[in-house]
């Protein structure tokens, strides 16, 4: 029978993998949420992800040299969402990521569109003190289009390979499948992100160097993080008392709903 744990506020309903709770959890049919069920830090990992993802729109075009390297600013940032999205997928499974993903990029295109809109009424003010807002309002769609584009390739991609190497390999060595994830995923969203971003406004070689610095250093900066996000995960799986197998998830990233396929 699955264990149950009840509130007045909803159910959660969860047969979960024998090696961690004695039964095997079900990524489609036998993991039930109730329309009304919640999890105490699921919110608060979609709110800093979705910062994240705004400090990475908004710092894409500043690059630094360090060395011979040229390193957008934005990959100090954006390697963060990658840490929470492992999390996510490896704690809550793959519906609850994707579900996060696409409520992050919601929030995402609202405030996009919401600057495009105060820059354009504004654009006969410009001063000194809103002159940084302005250059960035007047890019922010574009940039906006370029990041959303290189998330949905790259982060889909990093939380299929955590949730199904989760399958292959038992549940272990969640920090050994973070950073295989990392590795593909980051190989997509960088070289798309990279592209769409500087394609026309840096020479071949100056963006071939952006792309080579931002993936070594998001390389580094993810094994490093697989081992506090291990730590992270074995935490929430104790105090939310979930881990979901998605033995029979739907993996179509175009499918939205939280609870149900």
């Amino acid at each position: 029978m699955p264990a149950q744990s009840g509130s007045s506020q909803g159910r959660i309903e969860v047969m979960s993998h024998p090696k961690h709770f004695g039964h095997l959890s079900n990524g489609n049919a036998n993991t039930m949420l109730t329309e009304d069920s919640n999890f105490s830090f699921f919110l608060p990992l979609t709110i800093l992800n979705f910062s994240s993802l705004i400090l990475t729109v908004i710092t894409i075009k500043i690059v630094i040299p360090i060395g011979g390297l040229l390193l957008p600013l934005s990959t100090v940032i954006f390697p963060i969402t990658y840490f929470f999205g492992d999390v996510i997928a490896e704690s809550y499974g793959y519906k609850k990521a994707r579900f996060m993903l696409w409520s992050c990029f919601l929030g995402q295109w609202f405030f996009a569109i919401m600057l495009a809109s105060l820059v354009y009424i504004s654009g006969h003010l410009v001063t000194d003190q809103s002159y940084i807002l302005h250059k960035i309002g007047n890019e922010i769609l574009w940039l906006t289009f370029s990041n959303s584009v290189a998330v949905i390739s790259g982060a889909f991609v990093n939380a299929y390979v955590i949730c199904k190497l989760k399958i292959n390999m038992s549940g272990r060595r969640f920090w050994l499948r973070s950073i295989k994830s990392t590795i593909l995923g980051e190989s997509v969203v960088t070289l798309v992100a990279g592209l769409l971003a500087f394609n026309t406004t840096v020479p071949p070689l100056t963006l071939v160097n952006i792309i080579f610095s931002a993936y070594i250093f998001k390389i580094i900066y993810g094994v490093i993080a697989a081992f506090p996000a291990q730590i992270l995960t074995n935490f929430l799986k104790k105090r939310e008392h979930k881990d979901v197998y998605d033995t029979h998830t739907n993996f179509n990233p175009f499918v939205i709903r939280s609870s149900a396929d």
